[in-house]
């Protein structure tokens, strides 16, 4: 693998940086997402300005253009399977495609590390794809999509995409998640000029894309837009847990991702996860580990977290998607109830003292 101080003294990195020469001093030395991000606050850039889009997408080309350079642009090439392989230090390096190409998919390394022309053995090797995504969990990138609740990182997961196709396209396989094949995924893909940040919030996402859109609230393009939003959002809480309010699976499946322990009857599984307060967006996009979902120890603290915390507010659209169980799960997050409360199996206000249950209206 080239040294760094050939890579990227020379490449099509540095060659983007200098179209900023006047404003912003590029020090090859560092990670391209890094100096991405030192460049947006040289030129003042907001998240949403049309400059910044259009540098970005420069960016990301140039990223995936430093990686053809390296490694080169054809998947059925054995010498590039072999560069990488000697580049994540697997030896012996193996000596036929299948055997390569195998070698290199089963290795969790983040690919902007193997793009950024460090010293191999400064590369980070992790054991499993789950350690990879934490903490550096935001694929397309930690620059644009940052949450005042994670930690900033200065590295992406993965590169993000860009039309110019070549091997990183076999190189970046991996969980659902990662590799996009998910209703929401599908419902942003129709939205070609948006760039959608697969580890950020849905909710958030559908907010850019409004605003990328150029739609005014209750446009009729952006309530259709969202009511098929809705749709893909509670098609993916399906796919992931089930729809079937009645399936004692369903709901241990929900306490696993939720890390508590997992009833093995339905009465208690469901007291279990209903006396669990979590955003329910969350708990669709965290499914398998995929994100940290927070808990929250009140109905109250919940709905703060939901309607003033997270900008925009994080509600789970209403849609016609959504099965029983999804239903289920729905609350009063507008007005909860007080803080001594519980719930019981229908979901319902247990009053302390009384044991009664009082029927909650879903908002």
């Amino acid at each position: 693998m080239p040294q760094e101080s050939k890579a990227r003294e020379t490449g099509p990195l540095k060659e983007f940086f200098e179209q900023y020469a006047h404003t912003f001093t590029y020090v090859s030395t560092r990670s391209a997402t890094s100096e991405f991000h030192r460049l947006c606050k040289a030129m003042s850039w907001d998240r949403e300005d049309p400059d910044q889009n259009e540098a970005y997408e420069g960016f990301r080309d140039a990223l995936v253009k430093e990686f053809n350079k390296s490694y080169g642009t054809d998947a059925n090439d054995l010498t590039s399977w072999q560069t990488l392989c000697a580049a994540v230090r697997i030896d012996p390096i193996p000596d036929t495609l299948a055997e390569a190409r195998k070698a290199m998919l089963d290795i969790h390394v983040n690919l902007v590390d193997l793009t950024d022309g460090v010293d191999p053995s400064e590369i980070q090797l992790f054991d499993t794809e789950k350690e990879l995504m934490f903490p550096h969990r935001l694929v397309t990138s930690t620059i644009l999509f940052e949450e005042p609740s994670i930690p900033r990182h200065n590295r992406i997961l993965s590169l993000p995409r860009s039309s110019k196709v070549s091997i990183l396209e076999f190189t970046n396989l991996g969980s659902d998640a990662m590799s996009g094949s998910s209703a929401l995924s599908e419902f942003f893909a129709q939205y070609p000029t948006f760039i959608y940040n697969e580890y950020g919030s849905a909710t958030d996402e559908f907010q850019r894309l409004c605003r990328h859109q150029r739609w005014e609230r209750g446009d009729p393009v952006q309530k259709a837009a969202y009511r098929a939003f809705g749709d893909a959002l509670a098609t993916q809480f399906n796919e992931a847990y089930g729809n079937d309010a009645r399936d004692l699976g369903s709901w241990q499946a929900i306490c696993r991702t939720l890390g508590i322990p997992a009833p093995d009857n339905l009465v208690d599984a469901k007291k279990a996860v209903f006396n669990t307060h979590v955003n329910i967006v969350d708990l669709t996009e965290g499914y398998g580990g995929a994100r940290i979902i927070q808990k929250f120890p009140t109905e109250a603290a919940l709905s703060n977290y939901t309607l003033h915390v997270c900008k925009p507010p994080r509600i789970f659209p209403r849609s016609e998607a959504a099965g029983t169980l999804l239903e289920a799960l729905l609350r009063k997050i507008f007005d909860p109830p007080v803080e001594s409360s519980a719930r019981n199996e229908f979901n319902r206000i247990v009053t302390p003292g009384t044991g009664k249950g009082k029927r909650n209206r879903r908002r």
